[in-house]
């Protein structure tokens, strides 16, 4: 750029001194062309003039051409004296441009160069400083708003866990309550219903025994369909009372006979035990319901109360429709009754028909061997041999 600057300024000087010189030089020209057109203008008028006007006119062109000549000369270096004389002032004025220029050129380059740098390290390099700091702090706070952000995050799903579970707890707890409520209110229930149904039946134990027959039938029906398990030993007691008092009829105690069986129990013992003394509700039924109760408490451990109610009525007719009462339920029973040495007395039980009756027992074949083995068949061997 300076070497630049150094030539515009050494050109500038020498084409402008050129063109002033060109400039009075055509003006000398242009005035010489000019007095010689007017020359030869005279010259064409005068041409039919005397010779003396010819020759005074060559001389006068003579003293023109070395006027113009002198004028040329002369002008030329009055010219060039002044065009030296302003080229020498034009180059001390064009040096002191030009170290001006030059001096301006520098500071304008430093000014240039060093602005930016300047710039750069009193604006730009601190600015980027500020960026990169900013930037690290932004950073560093979208990080601390990822980990706030997950932190909260957990903090919610450990609430959810906590709430969820509050709630199952609660809702536990509720059904906790709810089921301890429902279990105090079913066990009031249950007890006022238990309560009801114990005074019911007692009441009806109670109407069994007046001597109204509507309350008597009410009062037998309501036993009959009343669960086994409903019963206390108090009312067991108070049924067992009633059959031995025999005070109600046949087809009552056959009933309460029934209900007795199904019920193992002390006193459906001391009832079934005295059954054979109560003449009055001795009946088939009664029987079979005694045989059936000491079947299921085990004949083997009732074996003289049982000997004796088969005694009590027709032994030999019982004996016989005990093999079809037993057949299924109790065929080991069947097996213990043929070896109960007074059962077998020949005197009491028609041995050879119940030995026959045996015979058609659906499980003769498969208890075969025991009963060759029993004192019924023993018994039956003697009569046979006679």
């Amino acid at each position: 750029m300076l070497v630049f600057s150094f030539s515009f300024i050494y050109c500038y000087p020498q084409s402008k001194k050129t063109n002033e010189n060109n400039q009075i030089k055509k003006e000398l020209i242009d005035s010489i062309v000019k007095l010689k057109n007017q020359i030869h203008f005279l010259e064409n008028k005068l041409t039919l003039s005397d010779s003396v006007f010819g020759s005074k006119i060559n001389l006068l062109v003579q003293s023109l051409d070395s006027t113009k000549k002198s004028i040329d000369d002369s002008r030329l270096r009055e010219s060039l004296t002044s065009a030296e004389s302003t080229i020498d002032k034009l180059d001390s004025m064009i040096d002191s441009f030009a170290v001006l220029y030059t001096v301006i050129s520098i500071v304008i380059i430093l000014l240039t160069v060093g602005i930016p740098i300047i710039f750069q390290q009193l604006a730009i390099k601190p600015m980027k400083e500020e960026i990169r700091i900013d930037h690290e702090n932004i950073t560093t706070e979208l990080k601390n708003i990822y980990e706030l952000k997950i932190d909260l995050r957990e903090k919610q799903i450990d609430l959810e866990q906590k709430v969820h579970k509050s709630i199952q707890n609660i809702d536990s707890e509720k059904n906790g309550m709810f089921d301890q409520i429902k279990k105090e209110f079913d066990s009031k229930f249950i007890d006022y219903l238990n309560k009801n149904k114990q005074e019911a039946i007692d009441q009806a134990l109670i109407n069994l025994i007046s001597e109204k027959k509507e309350f008597q039938s009410k009062a037998i029906n309501y036993i009959a369909l009343t669960p086994n398990v409903d019963f206390t030993d108090e009312q067991l007691f108070k049924i067992s009372r009633i059959l031995r008092e025999q005070k109600i009829d046949l087809d009552k105690s056959e009933t309460l006979s029934n209900k007795l069986a199904s019920i193992e129990s002390e006193y459906s013992d001391d009832f079934f035990s005295s059954l054979p003394v109560l003449e009055k509700i001795n009946s088939k039924n009664t029987r079979l319901d005694g045989y059936n109760y000491y079947a299921k408490v085990g004949i083997k451990n009732k074996e003289k109360e049982f000997i004796s109610l088969i005694l009590s009525e027709n032994p030999t007719q019982d004996y016989i429709e005990l093999i079809d009462w037993f057949r299924s339920s109790h065929q080991t029973e069947i097996i213990s009754i043929i070896n109960f040495e007074k059962l077998n007395d020949k005197g009491i039980i028609d041995i050879k028909a119940v030995y026959e009756k045996l015979t058609n027992w659906c499980y003769f074949e498969k208890y075969k061997k025991e009963i060759e083995q029993s004192l019924l068949y023993y018994k039956y061997g003697e009569l046979s041999a006679v």
